[in-house]
């Protein structure tokens, strides 16, 4: 019996570690995509002149604005829940949250009640 459990904290050790560097690849990807989108903004600029300039930068502004902060599909999926669970038992609720938030796009509050909802 003791040799399930050691191997069932050694999968939850291994899918907390998987977990953070995914979201640290995550974090990274977004922000090349700003830098991307910053490169093509100034781009833009250079190309415009003056007078159609403001117009199109502000409709391309809007569009990052608008794409950077797309929410993700509004559940977790099966593995995702026990993940967070786990995190909630070991004590980690600031990281279930943060995990909560990157997989679905979820505000700090509606994060935290979807945490706290899945401990009742």
């Amino acid at each position: 019996m003791t040799r399930k459990k050691e191997r069932l904290k050694d999968i939850d050790n291994k899918i907390d570690v998987l977990t953070s560097e995914q979201l640290k690849l995550n974090a990274k990807i977004h922000n090349l995509e700003v830098k991307r989108q910053k490169m093509m903004a100034k781009n833009l600029e250079n190309t415009l002149g003056s007078g159609q300039r403001n117009r199109r930068m502000d409709m391309f502004n809007r569009s990052i604005s608008l794409s950077a902060r797309a929410p993700r599909s509004n559940d977790l999926n099966p593995a995702h829940k026990r993940l967070v669970v786990n995190m909630m038992l070991q004590g980690k609720k600031i990281q279930a949250i943060k995990l909560v938030r990157d997989r679905t796009g979820y505000g700090l509050i509606e994060a935290k009640a979807y945490v706290e909802d899945l401990m009742l």
